[in-house]
């Protein structure tokens, strides 16, 4: 892979950023930034806790999603659709772009403000996509791990992300720090007799206090289906699972609030309103939908006070 190319708009914007929370860091609950269609090309927005006022955030020619938090909250990294990641303010306003020689996308900064970890999909040195870091000066480019969806825990202890196995050929979640030692799965899958991939998952995000794994359950019996999905919890260490979930629906962007008491996900499969945004309590109780189904939640962190 070529090396990246850190603008420096882009360096400074986040050097202002402090160490307070992102999107499932511990703070107040600020607004939830969603991807959404305008037209053929999908935007990143925001809306309230509750799903109210809905704002369209960004307005790339080439379309935008993956959307994550900075750490101090006042701004939001993104995927363009060209391939390019940008950096945007809560209110709008002009993006900072990060650049490379292949295609970026699942962008997340480091809750230090000092990192950038994102997805090659392809680059022509190993199959499938790859995840890389990088110092926000361009300097320090390491791949990691083959894989997606990577995610920094709040405390900056941990990097989960998505794997697939040759040899199974299942979604793996799994932990790693940093510097891609100390790899380990927290929900591992394994195929069946008939092929069924059971125990892994995808869209892994971290409670606020860094301690347990989010994330969407594959191969799951629901009430009508034995190959659903539901939503769960593990511990970093892997580990006896919390379900918080039990329904036929398909569940995607699970995220913690930054309080900790909530979580929002997508939900499709349904009939009408049995589709859509919703949020539960961290028990898994209390469902109440919000607003349609969005794609790519993050819950924006605000500063205590």
């Amino acid at each position: 892979m070529g090396r990246c190319v850190l603008v420096a708009a882009f360096v400074a914007a986040l050097a202002l950023t402090g160490t307070a929370a992102a999107g499932t860091f511990p703070g107040r609950n600020g607004r939830i930034a969603f991807t959404a269609n305008v037209g053929a090309r999908s935007q990143v927005f925001t809306m309230g806790a509750g799903g109210h006022d809905s704002r369209q955030l960004t307005n790339e020619a080439a379309g935008a999603a993956d959307p994550d938090w900075t750490a101090d909250g006042k701004q939001v990294v993104y995927a363009r659709s060209d391939g390019l990641a940008s950096l945007i303010g809560a209110g709008g306003g002009t993006p900072a772009v990060v650049t490379g020689q292949e295609p970026i996308s699942d962008p997340s900064v480091s809750p230090d403000g000092k990192r950038i970890t994102f997805t090659v999909n392809g680059d022509g040195l190993f199959d499938g996509p790859s995840i890389y870091v990088m110092n926000l000066d361009g300097t320090g480019l390491q791949r990691l791990a083959g894989g997606s969806g990577a995610q920094w825990s709040p405390d900056g202890n941990w990097i989960a992300y998505v794997s697939i196995p040759a040899d199974t050929g299942c979604s793996d979640v799994r932990l790693m720090q940093p510097d891609g030692s100390t790899n380990h799965p927290v929900a591992e899958g394994q195929p069946d007799a008939a092929g069924i991939c059971h125990g892994g998952g995808d869209a892994p995000s971290f409670s606020p206090d860094s301690n347990r794994v989010l994330f969407v359950a594959h191969g799951i019996k629901t009430p009508h289906h034995r190959n659903g999905t539901d939503l769960y919890t593990v511990s970093i260490h892997g580990g006896k699972r919390k379900r918080l979930t039990h329904d036929d629906l398909v569940e995607a962007s699970p995220v913690f609030s930054p309080d900790g008491k909530h979580i929002a996900f997508a939900a499709i499969g349904g009939k009408g309103r049995q589709n859509g945004t919703f949020t539960i309590s961290a028990a898994g109780k209390h469902r109440r939908r919000i607003a349609p189904p969005h794609a790519g939640l993050s819950w924006q962190p605000l500063p205590a006070g």
